[in-house]
């Protein structure tokens, strides 16, 4: 028995044209939106709102402490030159990271950060991480790798040195 009467539908070859032609479709709109540098955008952005929210816990503190960005003391111990904010920027520290010299410490020779640990609570919920933050050595655990410096009496910087795409991404007051 045979059947002289075509059966209506496509035929594999118009099924697999139709696939290529969405194939090739999708290629190009993903493409165009380009997911990796929108991800980069996205942590810039990220890192703008991270670096003002610094200034300002600092900024906050200046203020409420007769236009100092650092406490005098901490527990009771004079700051470690190397744990203060100078010319030179230096990663700012966890609010985790101890002040001492101990390794491990704000003032180890092998990380000299900005101790934090006064800002959080009263001028910021806790210190913000680079979005990009790997965390593998003792240098990475111990800071927020975003640098702070004072260029002058009453002028305070931050800087986000892991910015990417070529962004600056800096405040000062």
């Amino acid at each position: 028995m045979r059947f002289s009467k075509l059966l209506p539908g496509f035929s594999l070859v118009e099924l697999l044209m139709a696939i290529a032609i969405v194939g090739v479709l999708a290629g190009l709109v993903i493409v165009a939106i380009n997911p990796t540098k929108q991800m980069a955008d996205a942590r810039n952005t990220q890192r703008k709102f991270d670096v003002h929210s610094i200034l300002n816990a600092f900024g906050q503190f200046s203020v409420d402490s007769g236009g100092v960005f650092q406490p005098k003391k901490v527990d009771g111990v004079l700051l470690i030159a190397g744990c203060t904010v100078g010319l030179t920027p230096k990663n700012l520290c966890k609010p985790t990271t101890q002040h001492g010299t101990d390794p491990g410490m704000c003032g180890d020779p092998n990380i000299l950060c900005i101790f934090s640990r006064h800002l959080t609570g009263a001028y910021i919920a806790n210190v913000p991480h680079d979005p990009w933050d790997a965390e593998d050595t003792i240098v990475e655990q111990a800071t927020v790798d975003y640098l702070v410096s004072s260029q002058a009496p009453g002028r305070f910087r931050v800087d986000a040195p892991s910015a990417e795409g070529g962004a600056s991404i800096n405040a000062m007051r």
